[in-house]
């Protein structure tokens, strides 16, 4: 070019024209579908946080009061070493079988101490056993603990918060009651304890396996 001479871009053709306008109007088009696409899984990436956050569940805050004191016997034991603990509790443990209805009121009483139900048509039954807590078993407990729950009850009361007082009172006067009881009416309300047997009945010849047994008479 010379000096005297501008540049200029020459003028586009309508077809070059209409061919610009259309790309154009693509290439925004393009833009504002992918914007919108963008502002959508955002708005539901938020939702679904917020949601998340609403039912997670929350963690439970409850204020159960002072850690009541370890007896001493409880702390001698604690304190040994397994090799000393474990022989010491297998020595004392007597594989004696738990008195039930039948022991107490009798072979012919109306009372049974075997529940039966049948988990599986003709295949899994499940018998439950109620059975009365050994009276040595408790004071070996009792030994351990410190003392009798009579014993153990103005000690609790004394550390438990006032907003689990009134519950506490009421489970001490259940366990008062029951402990009054004698045997025979304490088999007669279902024992102190229960324990499941489950009977299978095995494929091929036909046998059973007992799963967890009880005592049977």
């Amino acid at each position: 070019h010379t000096k005297n001479e501008i540049h200029r871009t020459p003028p586009l053709s309508k077809t070059t024209h209409r061919r610009y306008s259309t790309s154009t109007m693509v290439l925004e088009l393009d833009t504002a579908t992918t914007a919108a696409a963008t502002a959508l899984t955002l708005s539901t990436i938020y939702l679904l946080k917020k949601h998340h956050n609403l039912s997670k569940p929350q963690k439970l805050k409850f204020d159960y009061g002072k850690p009541a004191p370890s007896p001493l016997p409880l702390k001698i034991l604690t304190s040994l070493p397994d090799f000393l603990r474990i022989p010491l509790f297998n020595s004392t443990a007597k594989p004696s079988p738990p008195k039930d209805a039948i022991d107490i009121l009798g072979p012919n009483s109306d009372v049974s101490p075997f529940e039966i139900s049948e988990v599986l048509a003709g295949k899994i039954w499940r018998v439950r056993y109620h059975y009365l807590i050994d009276p040595e078993f408790k004071k070996a407990m009792e030994g351990i603990l410190g003392g009798s729950m009579a014993d153990l009850k103005d000690k609790a009361l004394e550390i438990v918060p006032d907003h689990l007082r009134e519950t506490l009172e009421k489970d001490f006067k259940i366990s008062e009651e029951y402990d009054a009881l004698s045997e025979e009416e304490r088999a007669r309300n279902g024992g102190d304890m229960k324990q499941d047997m489950f009977v299978i009945k095995l494929e091929g010849e036909g046998g059973l396996l007992l799963y967890n047994p009880i005592r049977m008479h």
